[in-house]
């Protein structure tokens, strides 16, 4: 059975694949895609096909949840229904939230009695509505390795590299590395102007908010003093007359953050419509955001897998839109720097350390990439 995946590199314990933009890394479980249409357009004012041609999301069970919490003013205090969104979902956790002095000191049989609504509302609007999966790289490789689990995610405009868990154990060992940041990680972006400095790094706090859109409310990072700590390196490769090609490491784990990070400097990534992307002469068909390098342990052999993934199809259509880009472009790339570990670290800085040690075949690391379609 196909997945359609490109494999650069797998083990029994994990495979890290070169994710498409508009697939997603996990699934999700929304209404039927006939019925979810029908219902935007309703509220929206337009047609279906208008609809379905200007939006590709669709609802969550985790936007089930939140409504059916909501749903519970009537015996839930304040302090649980504002926090519907980050709330427990499985019933013992939730419980316990309930019953505990930041959930409002709810007595037991109250929080049992609400969670039993909480699923009763949400297992009513599944059966009205109908329920669809959506696509995804986990989806998709569960057909085949059933014990397949997610460690990390990558929003689904973004492309580029996606490690994935082939059974519990290897998705143990994998979630301590992400976990404990012992993982390093590199982007490639389009980003509006010019930064400047051309290497730096943003240290901006982040705070997670939700935002009304067309298919209900939609979670979104701005900056904010009580915010989390967040830090993001870059590095300004290339710049054409309106746009540049940055590298770019998070050191932090924070939802959105590099999207959110450009976009607060002035500097918001090509293609972006949640945090907004400026309007230039160059319009991209999708978020210019690729996950070029991931260097992380393989629990099966123990060996540090140093991958990289540096071609990321929204340079072709910035050389193509910018002929004088593409000279520069070109010359980046034909360093086969993807060999080169020295030269990589000149892309992405901040993994350097990490990077002198992974080109070193005695010390049991690897860093040629391996490519399959499974």
């Amino acid at each position: 059975m196909a997945t359609g995946l490109r494999i650069l590199k797998k083990s029994n314990a994990m495979v890290v694949i070169d994710k498409p933009s508009g697939l997603r890394s996990v699934s999700a479980f929304g209404p039927s895609n006939q019925l979810r249409l029908h219902y935007q357009a309703r509220e929206a004012g337009v047609s279906e096909d208008e609809l379905a041609a200007e939006f590709g999301g669709r609802t969550t069970r985790r936007d089930r949840f939140i409504a059916a919490v909501r749903r519970c003013d009537n015996i839930l205090p304040e302090k649980v229904l504002s926090r519907a969104d980050s709330l427990p979902r499985t019933k013992e956790r939730f419980i316990k939230y309930c019953s505990s002095r930041a959930g409002g000191s709810v007595q037991r049989d109250i929080a049992e009695l609400a969670w039993i609504k909480i699923c009763k509302y949400i297992l009513q609007a599944e059966n009205e509505e109908g329920l669809e999966e959506s696509d995804s790289v986990v989806g998709r490789l569960k057909k085949l390795i059933p014990d397949t689990r997610p460690v990390h995610r990558l929003d689904m405009q973004t492309s580029g590299l996606l490690a994935v868990a082939l059974n519990r154990q290897a998705a143990g060992h994998l979630s301590e590395q992400w976990r404990t940041r012992n993982v390093q990680k590199g982007y490639l972006a389009l980003v509006h102007g010019v930064p400047e400095p051309r290497v730096g790094s943003i240290q901006l706090p982040l705070e997670r908010i939700r935002t009304p859109r067309y298919n209900g409310d939609f979670p979104r990072m701005v900056v904010a003093p009580g915010g989390k700590p967040s830090l993001t390196s870059y590095r300004v490769l290339s710049s054409a007359s309106s746009f540049s090609l940055v590298a770019l490491t998070p050191h932090t784990g924070r939802m959105h953050q590099l999207r959110a990070h450009l976009d607060a400097i002035g500097h918001s990534i090509l293609g972006d419509d949640v945090y907004g992307s400026p309007t230039i002469d160059f319009k991209p068909s999708r978020l210019c955001l690729h996950a070029a390098y991931l260097a992380c342990t393989d629990p099966d052999s123990g060996v540090t897998w140093s991958i990289s993934s540096l071609a990321p199809d929204f340079l072709q259509e910035a050389t193509s839109h910018y002929p004088p880009f593409s000279t520069e472009i070109n010359s980046l790339f034909s360093l086969k720097f993807h060999q080169d570990q020295a030269l990589l670290s000149t892309f992405f800085p901040s993994t350097t350390t990490l990077l002198l040690s992974t080109n070193n075949e005695d010390n049991g690391t690897s860093s040629k990439n391996e490519v399959t379609l499974l």
